[in-house]
């Protein structure tokens, strides 16, 4: 690498290359690796070459890539804006990622969600089995059904014509 940087004398030495890795005064590093790269950018007939020393040995700060968490609030609105709006199947969408990010709705957004594929669409077994889907996720992310979430399931079952499934509910 050395031999690489110190064809030119507008080239980057080893131990400059050192000096701009380390942490210690970071302005004035920014600042020489930003007059160096314009040097070698300006100045060197193949500057991809000449930079791709450089590159591999600066390092980057660390630092958390962790996402934002979104707030469960938010979440639980949107879903159920999703749901009332009559757009189940991204309300569904969002549900499931909810459920991959160990994000517990509330009830209520249950509720929504549930009614919703219930309504869209009525005799449809594909919805009817979604909502079976929904109410057994949510009894594993450990929300507690109450009576309006069995009614809802109860009145889906019904649409399908399927009573015994109703009863069973």
């Amino acid at each position: 690498m050395s031999k690489l940087l110190e064809t030119s004398p507008n080239m980057i030495s080893e131990d400059t290359s050192e000096m701009l890795v380390q942490r210690g005064n970071e302005t004035i590093s920014r600042i020489r690796l930003l007059k160096t790269v314009t040097s070698i950018l300006t100045s060197h007939p193949d500057p991809h070459s000449a930079l791709k020393p450089l590159i591999q040995n600066l390092t980057l700060p660390t630092l958390p890539l962790r996402r934002p968490r979104l707030p469960q609030p938010l979440l639980d609105t949107s879903l159920s804006a999703y749901a009332l709006s009559d757009h189940p199947d991204l309300a569904f969408q969002l549900f499931n990622k909810m459920k991959l990010l160990h994000i517990k709705p509330n009830l209520l957004t249950c509720h929504s969600l549930l009614s919703s594929l219930v309504r869209r669409h009525p005799h449809s077994s594909h919805s009817i089995h979604l909502s079976k889907q929904v109410f057994n996720d949510s009894l594993k992310l450990g929300i507690t059904p109450n009576t309006t979430t069995f009614n809802i399931l109860m009145h889906g079952s019904c649409l399908d014509n399927n009573f015994n499934d109703a009863l069973a509910s």
